[in-house]
């Protein structure tokens, strides 16, 4: 049985409507950083191993500056309807509560769990892993995938979602969630420079390409990088 308590996100409300009662809320965190603040935050000495940027799960699309549609369409009001719906139902549901809701996994939930973190222990090795450089955030991906398939199967069962187990599929669902994230990580941990090796190899690239050198010796490498 897994313990997973609920997290609402509530973005840009100054007032709470009145049925919310902001000391029942557990409130979550997003941002929206440029990359090269992203960057920046991995300069931050400690951040990485005080476990800060373990705690997030990072989605860094492809800028569409230059492909934009001037004149997007609109969500369709069907589409808001049922999000309002769904978030209100949710809401009241376990507004009375006073103790943690636990929600349970089905027995065949709990094997694609347990299968998923089987796959994903070999990458977090320091060696041969691709996980490796980046082991205390990747090791917190069985939790996080858990809160996932929790929030997944709320949304579908907003009324009595704590009354019945969390199904397979709703993992299954959760795990291609954790993948993504996962692949995204890699990209946003690269950008922060939590691979020291490749990050000082990439330092080197970048001194190389700039001088437009063909030969070096590695004092004059040396040299090039005592302003760095």
């Amino acid at each position: 049985m897994s313990s997973l308590s609920y997290l609402f996100v509530l973005s840009g409300c100054r007032q709470a409507p009145p049925w919310l009662e902001w000391e029942t809320i557990a409130e979550g965190c997003t941002r929206e950083p440029q990359p090269s603040v992203l960057e920046d935050i991995g300069r931050i000495k400690g951040a990485g191993d005080r476990g800060l940027l373990a705690r997030f799960l990072y989605s860094l699309p492809t800028s569409l500056v230059g492909h934009r549609k001037i004149l997007p369409d609109t969500i369709p009001d069907e589409v808001a309807d049922t999000y309002e719906e769904r978030v209100i139902a949710l809401t009241m549901s376990l507004a009375d509560w006073t103790d943690p809701a636990l929600l349970q996994l089905s027995p065949e939930a709990n094997d694609v769990l347990v299968a998923y973190e089987r796959r994903q222990e070999p990458r977090l090795r320091k060696r041969g892993g691709d996980l490796g450089h980046i082991g205390n955030w990747a090791a917190k991906l069985g939790g996080a995938t858990c809160r996932l398939a929790g929030l997944l199967h709320l949304a579908t069962h907003t009324e009595n979602g704590h009354t019945q187990p969390i199904t397979a599929d709703t993992m299954r669902d959760a795990v291609k969630l954790s993948d993504y994230f996962t692949g995204h990580a890699l990209v946003v941990f690269d950008l922060m420079g939590a691979d020291h090796t490749a990050n000082r190899a990439r330092i080197v690239y970048e001194l190389l390409r700039a001088n437009e050198w063909t030969e070096i010796s590695k004092r004059e490498v040396m040299t090039g990088l005592d302003p760095l």
